[in-house]
């Protein structure tokens, strides 16, 4: 097996395949195209199998969330539920990212034929209320269900601080499918819950702001959406 094989092995979903050459810097690290780091060749993902060591043009952790992901679809055959997880701070108020991101997810859901929920903490600002407003304007538009439902959890405070923990937890428990993050300047609830789903297995994507500035999930994040 040749372990300086230069090229990438793509797959078509008809079974064929066709290779290319790798992009790679000047000192021969190659660039995932999933996460967009430079990797050396030796931690790009091997196609199995192949007699001339051909690789993959994404690095073996990207790899493995892949392979989390397929089982992630294997697990929803049949179902007809996509169940949206939408955390973050309450002082984040951009509203038109976490539109568009949900109207992508929407398309998805319907190509697949499935029913989505937004699930949401019920809180009165922030990422909760925009989730809300946008189900709402959905709803509005067909002027009846439009294959979109509402499902809030709102925290008990009378049980305490502790309330909000537990919150999270009870939304992640209930089932979703995916958990979309909006987090500024750190905010405990909105990190406590993401880092919740992650730890269930839930594929959890994270966009960040700080001083009015948003740093986004890596490109590609939307292929590991397991609808």
């Amino acid at each position: 097996m040749n372990e300086q094989a230069d090229f990438v092995t793509e797959y078509k979903t008809d079974g064929t395949f066709f290779r290319k050459r790798l992009d790679r810097l000047t000192d021969g690290r190659v660039m995932c195209t999933l996460c967009m780091e430079f990797t050396p060749r030796n931690q790009l993902a091997p196609v199995k199998g192949d007699p001339d060591g051909a690789v993959k043009d994404i690095c073996m952790p990207c790899e493995d969330k892949e392979q989390e992901v397929l089982r992630w679809k294997e697990s929803f055959a049949g179902r007809k539920t996509f169940r949206v997880l939408i955390t973050g701070s309450r002082t984040w108020t951009l509203t038109e990212p976490i539109y568009s991101i949900l109207d992508t997810l929407l398309d998805y859901a319907r190509a697949a034929d499935r029913l989505m929920i937004v699930v949401h903490g019920d809180c009165r600002s922030g990422p909760d209320k925009t989730a809300k407003m946008w189900v709402a304007r959905q709803n509005a538009r067909s002027k009846g269900p439009s294959g979109v439902i509402d499902d809030p959890t709102a925290a008990d405070w009378s049980q305490g601080r502790s309330a909000g923990s537990k919150r999270n937890k009870a939304m992640v428990d209930n089932g979703v499918d995916v958990c979309l993050a909006f987090i500024e300047d750190q905010s405990r609830g909105a990190t406590h819950c993401a880092g919740y789903a992650e730890k269930k297995g839930v594929p959890t994507f994270r966009w960040h702001m700080s001083s009015g500035q948003v740093t986004a999930p890596p490109m590609g994040w939307l292929t590991r959406v397991p609808v």
